[in-house]
């Protein structure tokens, strides 16, 4: 094809309109995906909290347990020096002292390992207490950036709106077949940022590839749907 006047500058400006469009629509389909990331990560949050809960109420009712068995020993052990002021028999009497001394020893045991639990439960507590805040502060990010996201969607939605006829506006100063090219290119491999690239050097300003004389020519000059071989791009210099 011939030179077209103006094709490039024409050209630019409407990869420049798409530029746009494709980073207001990008931000737009990639707002579900980063709500529910945020969500999840919440989640996280809110999962250790309540884990750290169940620890701290894990080792309170421990420490319930190991007091209430203190006080059933305790009243055994008085009962047993109760019977000792009836009995009157010396060996009775000796194995009676020797089983409250048991139960003392038991008792002694279990206040060692409730005071053990207490200090696992202030332990506890702290993780809990640190899980605690950083759940408030997860709250209120995500509360913050969900607010932030709808705002941004719904300012891009009314940019879309308004580029899209920037856009239609521009494409009408473009030949067809130019346009129709252009189009095919930067729809192609699932969307591409650009489809009309200068020249680095003597490379494709896409695939980075060495172009051929010829191209380089037709691209100095500016020849309209001067392409690279390789990767199909329009190029100029």
């Amino acid at each position: 094809m011939e030179q077209i006047q103006d094709w490039l500058e024409d050209l630019l400006e409407l990869q420049a309109i798409d530029s746009r469009l494709d980073r207001m629509n990008e931000q737009i389909t990639s707002a579900p995906k980063q709500k529910k990331e945020a969500q999840d990560n919440l989640d996280t949050q809110q999962a250790a909290a309540v884990a750290a809960k169940e620890e701290v109420r894990k080792i309170e009712l421990k420490i319930k347990d190991l007091a209430a068995d203190v006080e059933k020993i305790e009243a055994q052990r008085l009962k047993v020096l109760d019977q000792t002021n009836s009995v009157k028999d010396n060996s009775t009497y000796k194995a009676l002292l020797a089983e409250a001394d048991s139960l003392q020893k038991q008792i002694g045991a279990k206040e060692e390992d409730e005071l053990i639990l207490m200090e696992e439960l202030d332990g506890v507590k702290s993780i809990f207490k640190e899980k605690q805040a950083l759940l408030q502060e997860a709250v209120s990010r995500v509360e913050q950036m969900m607010g932030d996201l709808d705002v941004r969607v719904e300012n891009c939605k009314k940019q879309v709106g308004i580029f899209a006829e920037k856009r239609e506006e521009q494409a009408t100063k473009i030949d067809s077949e130019i346009l129709n090219r252009y189009t095919r290119i930067k729809a192609s491999n699932g969307g591409r940022k650009a489809a009309l690239l200068e020249l680095n050097g003597d490379k494709c300003g896409f695939c980075h590839l060495k172009l051929t004389a010829q191209e380089i020519n037709q691209a100095q000059k500016r020849v309209a749907l001067t392409a690279c071989a390789n990767c199909g791009s329009l190029i100029y210099k």
